[in-house]
C-alpha cells in the first residue's frame, strides 16, 4: 500500500503525462492541418466574363497550404432568356498580385479546373492576390473557349 507521499507523486506524474498528452495532440492537429490559420473563403460568381476578376485577399504566408480555388454549380448564362443555360465542366483562371507600383500583374501560368474539382496554384509568398476568369468551356469534348457573357458558379471556394 501507498502511502501519502506515494500517492501525491504518482498523482503528479498522471497529472504531467495528460498535459504532455494534451500538448502533443495540439501540437499534431496543427502540423497536420495548416490551412486552419487562414480560413478558407466562400462565394460565388453572377455574370462573368472573361477578364472579370474576383475580389482580393491577402495570404500571409503563415502556413505551408497552397492557395487553391474549387467551383461548383458551374454553367453558362446566354445573354438571351430563350436559350437555355448550358453547363459549364472547365474553366480557365489567372491568379494575379500587386507589383510595387500597385499594378496588378499576371503571378504563376493559367490554371484550368473542372467544376467540382480543386485546382491550385501551389504554394505563393505573402502578398495581396486576386484571380481573373480567363475563359470558359460549355462541353467537356470541346475546344472551344467562350470569354462572352456569362458565366456563374456557387459556390465558389477559396484556399490559401
Amino acid at each position: 500500500m501507498l502511502n501519502q507521499r506515494g500517492k501525491d507523486r504518482e498523482m503528479r506524474k498522471g497529472t504531467k503525462r495528460a498535459s504532455a498528452l494534451t500538448f502533443g495532440i495540439l501540437l499534431a492537429l496543427v502540423i497536420a492541418d495548416p490551412a486552419l490559420a487562414e480560413p478558407p473563403r466562400n462565394t460565388y460568381m453572377s455574370d462573368w466574363t472573361g477578364g472579370t476578376m474576383s475580389n482580393e485577399w491577402t495570404d500571409a504566408d503563415t502556413t505551408t497550404a497552397s492557395t487553391r480555388l474549387r467551383l461548383q454549380g458551374c454553367h453558362a448564362q446566354p445573354p438571351v432568356s430563350w436559350v437555355p443555360d448550358e453547363a459549364s465542366p472547365a474553366q480557365r483562371f489567372q491568379l494575379q498580385n500587386q507589383n510595387f507600383f500597385s499594378i496588378w500583374v499576371n503571378y504563376g501560368s493559367v490554371i484550368q479546373t473542372n467544376c467540382g474539382n480543386w485546382t491550385s496554384w501551389g504554394r505563393v509568398p505573402a502578398h495581396d492576390y486576386r484571380f481573373e476568369l480567363v475563359s470558359y468551356n460549355t462541353q467537356s469534348n470541346s475546344s472551344s473557349w467562350f470569354t462572352a457573357c456569362c458565366f456563374a458558379a456557387n459556390p465558389v471556394t477559396i484556399e490559401w
